[in-house]
């Protein structure tokens, strides 16, 4: 059974995930850009009202990711390099998007 603290928390939670995520989307509307971490977190901050957790935006993102709304690569870990592949893609553009390997092999269609 949940307290009622642990419901608010929750209900708060959720809250800033959805302003979040609405945001993370908006900023991976171009296919083909690459960006740091660092440049989502900024575009977050600037964009929601209200504090956010330092890395917020990189959670929602993978979650994001996992729920296969959008598409990215990690094209260099150690810098913190990004490129968006797709939002919401596709079998017919990703073949094999179920996997999301590590490094994907495929490219964005032209």
């Amino acid at each position: 059974m949940t307290s009622q603290r642990e419901a608010i928390e929750k209900r708060d939670i959720d809250r800033v995930a959805e302003r979040i995520s609405a945001v993370v989307l908006e900023f991976f509307a171009t296919p083909g850009r690459r960006f740091h971490m660092g440049d989502l977190y900024d575009y977050v901050r600037r964009s929601v009202a209200g504090p956010t957790a330092p890395d917020s935006a990189g959670r929602i993102m993978r979650a994001l990711r996992k729920a296969r709304k959008i598409h990215y690569e990690v094209v260099d870990r150690s810098a913190s390099l990004y490129e968006v592949l797709a939002i919401e893609p596709t079998q017919t553009e990703f073949p094999g998007f179920d996997e999301v390997p590590a490094k994907p092999s495929w490219e964005y269609p032209d």
